[in-house]
């Protein structure tokens, strides 16, 4: 370690430094440099930044220090750590590893080497192997091998050999020919697609005026049967049966006198009906009567509804005069003077309603004059239409 030391630094080394240092600073730079210490540093400055300086490293720090040194590394550790470099190698271990190299290979191992490469090939087996390979193909073997596959195949005759027989295109034409397979609504049925069969999308078949759509040949139905409608707002077609055509029948059973009171009307109970928001009636009714004298007539009048309704009101008030009103939104009534008989008058309502909310229909009557009844009597008819 003294050496390593007396290496790093010697006298050579000190003189050296010295006129290094001697370079850096001279007498007028000392002069120059405590003027500008003097503008930087005053003695204020001076007391201040020495009481800083013994606040950082004091004497005993100093000590301190050098003890940490010292214990860092002492005469004992440069001991300990040349010991532990002996260990790692040494002139013994020197000795150890040449003799196990030599132990890898040796002499006889080179010879045994040697026999083993020896056995593998030799100049003998090389001539040897050299006519073994003459004796499997020869300059005359290569030109009869190639006259052999010239005789077998040549590009040219693939494409002669392979043209009779089936070719991608080929296929496509030979298939374009027949159906494969027939769906929403159309059968397969061998090379023939034909009418029949489920739909599997929404289907819609286009007409014009030129190309129209017709079925001839349908038979006779009956009245049992179903009507096929479209619906205007989509063209789906439709089935419904043919009682929304037909009229709704409403005919009395009994009789039903009117109060004697020709100010007070009554509503006919018989002939009703319930109808529905938004839906269009037809109503027509023959309503016979009786009257207590062929001088008294019969008052006929509408129950409002909730909606538009139009109605006519006929009545044979004698064997020459018939006595009728029209009315639209309104009770107006139709006021008769007489009754062509005393039995079997009928009186013609006709009306047309739209209601807008749900509903009963219905229409009253009353005597023209008071104590001289009028009596609605069976077999009276209302019929009701429901336009669609």
């Amino acid at each position: 370690l003294s050496s390593r030391i007396n290496k790093k630094l010697n006298a050579s080394d000190t003189a050296s430094l010295s006129n290094r240092i001697n370079k850096k600073l001279n007498a007028s730079d000392t002069a120059s440099l405590s003027n500008r210490i003097n503008k930087k540093l005053s003695a204020s400055d001076t007391a201040s930044l020495s009481n800083r300086i013994n606040k950082k490293l004091s004497a005993s720090d100093t000590a301190s220090l050098s003890n940490r040194i010292n214990k860092k590394l002492s005469a004992s550790d440069t001991a300990s750590l040349s010991n532990r470099i002996n260990k790692k190698l040494n002139s013994a271990d020197t000795a150890s590893l040449s003799n196990r190299i030599n132990k890898k290979l040796s002499t006889t191992d080179t010879a045994s080497l040697s026999s083993r490469i020896n056995k593998k090939l030799n100049a003998s087996d090389t001539a040897s192997l050299s006519n073994r390979i003459n004796k499997k193909l020869n300059a005359t073997d290569t030109f009869s091998l190639s006259n052999r596959i010239n005789q077998r195949v040549k590009y040219s005759d693939t494409a002669t050999m392979l043209g009779p027989y089936l070719r991608d295109n080929d296929t496509a034409n030979m298939l374009s020919k027949y159906i494969f397979n027939a769906n929403n609504g159309l059968t397969k049925n061998g090379k023939t697609a034909q009418l029949g069969g489920s739909l599997n999308q929404a289907t819609t078949i286009t007409t014009t005026n030129t190309n129209t759509l017709a079925i001839a040949g349908l038979q006779n139905g009956s009245k049992n049967d179903s009507i096929l409608v479209v619906n205007p707002s989509n063209n789906v077609v439709r089935r419904i049966s043919p009682n929304q055509f037909s009229p709704t029948i409403i005919k009395t059973t009994t009789t039903q006198v009117s109060n004697s009171s020709n100010a007070t009307y009554t509503t006919v109970n018989a002939l009703q009906f319930n109808y529905l928001a938004n839906k269009k009636y037809k109503v027509k009714i023959y309503l016979v009567y009786n009257s207590a004298a062929t001088t008294t007539g019969v008052r006929l009048r509408p129950n409002s509804i909730s909606g538009n309704y139009w109605y006519s009101f006929d009545v044979n008030a004698s064997s020459t005069t018939n006595q009728s009103i029209t009315g639209y939104n309104g009770v107006n009534a139709l006021l008769s003077t007489s009754s062509r008989a005393t039995t079997g008058n009928v009186a013609v309502l006709e009306f047309y309603i739209e209601p807008n909310a749900n509903g009963t229909f219905s229409f009253q009557f009353a005597t023209e004059i008071s104590s001289s009844l009028i009596t609605i009597q069976s077999n009276s008819v209302m019929e009701v239409i429901e336009i669609l």
